[in-house]
C-alpha cells in the first residue's frame, strides 16, 4: 500500500534527499518519494502506518531535528518557529548595539570580543549541534558543519566580529529561506486545496452534515451556492450555474439541470442542487487530480535529476579547493592568516541551496501555472519533455474534429429495417457513429444477444436466430460483402440475415481552433504533425487539408497507431507527442514519449493513460502548455545562471582579498532567496 505523510519543518533541500534516500534503503520499503514543493512524502509499503511513521520520524531526527512527519493533514507552525525567531532578533539586536559601541569607542575590543563570542555561539547552537551529529553519522560535508568550520575558524583566528556577524546573518537567511519555502509551498498547494471538508447529506431526518469519504455511491448529497461540489454525482434535484474553473481552467459559468453529470471540485455558483452521488470521496475527480498533482513530484525532471547530482560533488569540490587556498599560498610565502580566511570564506560559498531547493520549486510551479490553466500534468519530466517537442501526432475523431457526427443519408432498399438493425447494435457501443445513428433514429423494437464488439471494424450479434453487423467496408469484406465508401463522408455499413442492406452516411466537421491551433504549433517549433485515423483515405485527405496538418495515416486501427508512433519515435530528432481522446487511444497514449488526453477530466482511461490531461476539449491549450514548459524551463537556466554566477563572482573576490566573509553569507543566502522568489514566477503566464 501508498501511505502518505504530510512534512513540518524541512526545508532543507539536501536535508529532504537525505531523508528520501535513507527511507528507500529500509527493509519492507518499495518505493520512497519525497517532494519538498508540497511538503509531502509518499512511501510504498507493507508496514502499518503508523509504525512505519515512527521509523521515518527516527531517521529524519538524525538528519534534520526538528522535521516532524505526520499522517493527517493538521500541521501547524510550532514552537521551535517562534523560539528561533525570537531568539534571531534577539541576537541580532545585541550584535548591531555591541558593534556599534565597539566601533565608536564606547566599549573595549576585549568586551565587546566577549559579546561577539556569545552571540555566536547563541545564534549558531542548533547549527553547530547539527554539524557535530552530522560527523558521528559521517555526513560531514552539509552546510552546518560548512558553515561551523568556517565561523569557528574565524574566531581561532582572532576575527570575532566576522564570526558574530556570519552566524547571525546565517541564522537571518535561513529564517528568510524557511518563509520563502514555505510561501512557495503554499502558492503550489493552494491550488490543490479545492476539497470540501463537508458534505450535506440528505436522509429522511433531514441535512446531516457529514465527512465527505463517509458518503457512499447512490447517496444523495445537497450543494449550495457558493460551494465546492464535494463529490461526482448526477443532478437530481434543482439547476445551477458551475464555475469549473478548477478543473478546466475556464471561467465562462455553465448550466447544470436535472440528469447532468457534475464532476467535484466544480463551484456551485447560483442554485441549490441535489445530487446523487456516483463515485466515492477517494474516486472522486478532484481527489484523483490532487492526488497526481502531488505524486508529481516522484517523476523527477533531468534538471533535478542533475542537479541533485551536482550537488553532491560540489560540496566536496569547493571544500578541497578551500584547502588549498589556505596551503598553497602560505607555501609560497603569503601571510598565512590572510589566506586562511579567503578559505574560510570559500566554505561559507560551497553550499548549493540555492538550486537545490529552487529548481524542484520551479518545476512545481510550472506544474501548479499548468492546473490552474486546466491542464494537468504527472511530472516534472514531461513538463521539461515538452520543451523539446519535435513531432506531433493527432487522432481524429473526437481530437481536431468535433466528434459529434450527424446522420446525412441513409442508402438502402429496406429504411426501416436498416434503421432498427442499427439502433439494435449501436447502442451496444460508446463509438462517437454509434452514438450519432442512435441519437438519429431514437429506438428499436429488434432485441440483440451475444453482441461483440470487433476492434477496428465494428459490431456483431444475433436478432432472433439470424446474424447482424454494422461496420466499415472492411467488416463488409470480411463478410463477403464488396462495398464502396461514398467519398467525404463516414459510413456505416449493415449486413443482416445473409443479405447486406446498405449504409448509413456520417459527416463530423473539424473544431473551430483546430486549424490556427496547428499554426500556433509551427511557429512554437514543432517540425512534423501526422493526424491517425480509422477513417477512409478521402476523409482523411480532406480533413487534413483544411487544417494544414503535414501527412495523415488512414484506415488505421489502434494498434497500427501505436506501431505508427513507434515509428515516429524512431525517426524524431526530439521528444514525439501523441493527442488523442482518452477512450480508445490509451495504448498509444502510454507508449509515446508524451500522451496527452483531451477534453476527458472524467475519464479513468485519460486519467490512468495519458501523461498531460487536457480539461475543456480546448486545442488551443496544447500551444499554451508547450509554453508554460518553455518559460518554466527558462526560469530554470535563470535559477542556474544566477546562483552559479553569483557564487563565482564572490569566489573571485575572496581570492583577489575584496570579499570579506559576511559577504558570503549575504551572497550565498540572497541568491537562494532570489532564485525561489525567481521561481515562483512560473506560477503565473
Amino acid at each position: 500500500m501508498r501511505i502518505r505523510f504530510k512534512i513540518e519543518g524541512l526545508n532543507c533541500a539536501s536535508c529532504a534527499e537525505k531523508i528520501e534516500r535513507a527511507v528507500q534503503d529500509m527493509d519492507g520499503v518499495e518505493s520512497a518519494s519525497l517532494n519538498m514543493s508540497t511538503g509531502m512524502m509518499w512511501i510504498s509499503t507493507d508496514m502499518e502506518p503508523e509504525h512505519l511513521r515512527g521509523l521515518v520520524q527516527d531517521i529524519a531526527d538524525r538528519i534534520e531535528p526538528g522535521t516532524r512527519f505526520l499522517l493527517n493533514e493538521g500541521v501547524t507552525e510550532g514552537e521551535g518557529s517562534r523560539w528561533n525567531l525570537l531568539r534571531t532578533i534577539g541576537c541580532a539586536t545585541v550584535f548591531l548595539i555591541t558593534l556599534a559601541l565597539d566601533l565608536s569607542g564606547a566599549v573595549g575590543h576585549d568586551q565587546s570580543a566577549i559579546v561577539f563570542v556569545l552571540v555566536f555561539v547563541l545564534s549558531g547552537a542548533d547549527t553547530i549541534v547539527s554539524a557535530l551529529r552530522g560527523i558521528l553519522r559521517k555526513d560531514v560535508f552539509n552546510e552546518s558543519f560548512l558553515m561551523t568550520v568556517a565561523t569557528v575558524g574565524a574566531i581561532l583566528i582572532g576575527q570575532y566580529t566576522e564570526a558574530a556577524a556570519v552566524m547571525v546573518f546565517f541564522s537571518i537567511g535561513e529564517l528568510l529561506e524557511d518563509y520563502a519555502v514555505g510561501n512557495s509551498r503554499r502558492k503550489i498547494t493552494g491550488l490543490l486545496n479545492m476539497a470540501p471538508k463537508v458534505a450535506h447529506l440528505e436522509t429522511l431526518m433531514g441535512i446531516r452534515d457529514v465527512d465527505p469519504g463517509s458518503v457512499s455511491i447512490d447517496d444523495v448529497i445537497s450543494v449550495r451556492p457558493g460551494e465546492y461540489i464535494p463529490l461526482d454525482g448526477i443532478i437530481v434535484m434543482g439547476s445551477t450555474e458551475l464555475d469549473t474553473s478548477a478543473l478546466t481552467g475556464e471561467s465562462i459559468p455553465t448550466t447544470a439541470d436535472v440528469g447532468n453529470n457534475v464532476l467535484s471540485g466544480s463551484l456551485n455558483i447560483s442554485g441549490t442542487v441535489s445530487i446523487r452521488v456516483t463515485n466515492t470521496f477517494h474516486d472522486s475527480t478532484m481527489t484523483r487530480i490532487m492526488d497526481m498533482m502531488e505524486n508529481a513530484g516522484e517523476k523527477k525532471a533531468k534538471s533535478e535529476r542533475f542537479i541533485t547530482r551536482f550537488a553532491r560533488y560540489y560540496t566536496p569540490t569547493v571544500c578541497v579547493l578551500a584547502l588549498l587556498v589556505a596551503i598553497v599560498p602560505a607555501m609560497l610565502g603569503e601571510d598565512p592568516m590572510v589566506w586562511i580566511y579567503r578559505a574560510l570564506t570559500f566554505l561559507v560559498l560551497s553550499c548549493p541551496c540555492a538550486l537545490v531547493i529552487s529548481i524542484p520549486l520551479t518545476i512545481m510551479s510550472g506544474i501548479g501555472c499548468a492546473s490552474s490553466n486546466g491542464i494537468l500534468i504527472k511530472g516534472g519530466n514531461y513538463l521539461e519533455m515538452l520543451s523539446r517537442i519535435d513531432t506531433m501526432a493527432f487522432d481524429k475523431t473526437g481530437t481536431l474534429t468535433e466528434g459529434r457526427f450527424s446522420v446525412v443519408d441513409v442508402v438502402s432498399d429496406e429504411k426501416s429495417l436498416i434503421e432498427n438493425v442499427s439502433f439494435a447494435l449501436e447502442s451496444n457501443s460508446n463509438h462517437p457513429l454509434a452514438k450519432a445513428i442512435c441519437m438519429e433514429f431514437g429506438g428499436s423494437d429488434l432485441i440483440v444477444k451475444d453482441v461483440k464488439e470487433i476492434p477496428g471494424k465494428g459490431m456483431s450479434g444475433m436478432i432472433g436466430s439470424s446474424e447482424a453487423y454494422a461496420g466499415n467496408s472492411r467488416l463488409m469484406s470480411d463478410l463477403g460483402f464488396e462495398v464502396d465508401d461514398p467519398e467525404g463522408c463516414s459510413s456505416i455499413h449493415v449486413a443482416y440475415d445473409g443479405r447486406y442492406l446498405g449504409h448509413i452516411d456520417l459527416e463530423d466537421t473539424p473544431k473551430g481552433n483546430a486549424r490556427s491551433t496547428l499554426s500556433e504549433l509551427k511557429e512554437l517549433g514543432v517540425k512534423r504533425t501526422v493526424m491517425l485515423t480509422g477513417d477512409k483515405d478521402s476523409i482523411a485527405e480532406d480533413i487534413s487539408s483544411r487544417l494544414g496538418i503535414d501527412e495523415y495515416r488512414s484506415s488505421m486501427l489502434p494498434q497500427d497507431k501505436m506501431d505508427f508512433v513507434e515509428e515516429l519515435m524512431a525517426g524524431s530528432n526530439g521528444h514525439t507527442v501523441f493527442v488523442g481522446d482518452g477512450i480508445n487511444d490509451g495504448p498509444t497514449l502510454r507508449r509515446a514519449d508524451i500522451g496527452i488526453s483531451m477534453g476527458r477530466i472524467g475519464s479513468d482511461t485519460a486519467l490512468e493513460a495519458s501523461d498531460i490531461i487536457i480539461a475543456g476539449d480546448d486545442l488551443s491549450k496544447i500551444p499554451l502548455v508547450m509554453r508554460i514548459s518553455r518559460r518554466t524551463m527558462s526560469i530554470v537556466r535563470q535559477n542556474i545562471i544566477l546562483s552559479l554566477g553569483i557564487k563565482m563572482a564572490v569566489l573571485i573576490l575572496t581570492l583577489l582579498g575584496m570579499s570579506e566573509m559576511w559577504y558570503a553569507v549575504i551572497a550565498d543566502v540572497g541568491a537562494c532567496i532570489l532564485a525561489i522568489m525567481n521561481s515562483l514566477r512560473a506560477l503565473r503566464m
